[in-house]
């Protein structure tokens, strides 16, 4: 038989970690959605639409729409990562 104590030690070693992963994914998305909004760090907010894509079935649905307007040239000069020239 197996020990009982090792296995709840698993247990709660797999739920820290779980809530670790969720209270980090929760600070990025707040941190993208504040870059967003102040048009700052296109790359940090394109990852964080495309890690929030794994979220089904809400998160799927803002990270695509997100990655969609990420990707026009007129978002992508007001975050500054394209030149005014090259956006026309």
């Amino acid at each position: 038989m197996g020990r009982p104590q090792a296995v709840g030690g698993i247990f709660l070693l797999v739920g820290c970690f779980i809530v670790l992963l969720a209270g980090t994914m929760s600070v990025l998305t707040i941190l993208a959605g504040r870059n967003l909004a102040r048009r700052k760090g296109y790359t940090f907010c394109f990852v964080m639409a495309c890690i929030s894509c794994l979220s089904v079935p809400l998160g799927t649905a803002l990270g695509v729409f997100t990655i969609v307007v990420l990707m026009r040239p007129s978002v992508k000069q007001m975050f500054g990562a394209m030149p005014a020239a090259a956006a026309s």
